[in-house]
């Protein structure tokens, strides 16, 4: 029986991230009416809508100061993570940019050690130049090895990514997942939506249309307030090396919808790449 609710779960996962692959070419292709600060900030909004319908008198009644201003800062981490991942799409393809934000496993080790003094495995240094040999034939994608400024975006994404998961182990391991969740949500938006009005993004009010409200629902809802809650549940039921790896194969999912949607092509040398690197991020969750 167990058994079995396990592997409901982990599908259920690996078909939520396989929805996260289609959200990544979507986000890009609706920037010339949703730009990406914008974005995040409605996309988050939404996410927090869905949680507060669900559980109103939790959110408003079972969190206290404390708890709100250690969620508010890791709210910072990550809203720096997505700022900085969705204006990367501006100047990279939404393959590289997914690859790119996937390697936060990297970094978890090392953050993790110089700020909780935690340990890590040292053969996580095999994930590592594994994916680091990825990223060289992922960027150079047959025609010469160049970083642009896309790549070190979604690069430096990876980074706030890692460090909201260290520290929402550092301090807010007592607080209801629940709670955390949608106050995260709240937070991410309403700073992403300040940000966005502060630097004057414009957005294309006049173009809006069902493509961009779908693709806004279909972040808020689906890859941002289900897929929290499925994880939640699975994180109860499955390993972290399990969820680790389904993770790591975002990447691949990114490519191919990217590929249908937008029309970005990999090289074979860039497949290896890819390959590579979800090869590395995978071993790495494993070794953490």
């Amino acid at each position: 029986m167990k058994n079995k609710m396990n592997n409901k779960l982990g599908f259920l996962m690996l078909f939520l991230i396989m929805l996260c692959g289609i959200n990544t070419p979507l986000t890009k292709s609706i920037m010339d009416v949703v730009p990406p600060i914008f974005n995040v900030g409605l996309r988050f909004l939404i996410a927090f809508a869905v949680m507060f319908l669900l559980r109103p008198k939790k959110i408003l009644h079972e969190a206290s100061r404390h708890d709100l201003a250690r969620i508010f800062v890791i709210s910072i981490f990550m809203v720096s993570g997505y700022i900085l991942w969705n204006v990367s799409l501006l100047f990279t393809t939404a393959t590289n940019a997914t690859y790119f934000a996937c390697t936060s496993v990297l970094f978890i080790p090392f953050l993790a050690k110089m700020i909780n003094k935690a340990a890590f495995h040292p053969r996580v240094f095999i994930g590592i130049g594994i994916t680091i040999g990825g990223m060289y034939f992922l960027v150079s994608n047959g025609a010469g090895f160049s970083v642009n400024p896309g790549d070190l975006l979604a690069l430096s994404a990876s980074v706030m990514f890692a460090l909201q998961v260290i520290y929402t182990a550092k301090y807010v391991e007592r607080i209801d997942s629940f709670l955390i969740a949608a106050y995260q949500f709240l937070f991410v938006g309403g700073i992403a939506l300040a940000i966005s009005f502060l630097f004057r993004e414009e957005v294309g009010w006049t173009s809006f249309g069902l493509l961009e409200i779908s693709a806004l629902l279909f972040a808020g809802i689906l890859i941002t307030a289900a897929l929290y809650y499925v994880q939640t549940r699975a994180q109860l039921q499955l390993s972290e090396n399990t969820i680790g790896v389904l993770y790591a194969l975002l990447p691949l999912f990114a490519a191919i919808f990217s590929w249908m949607i937008l029309g970005e092509t990999l090289s074979p040398i860039g497949i290896a790449g890819g390959g590579m690197m979800v090869l590395g991020v995978a071993l790495a969750a494993v070794y953490n």
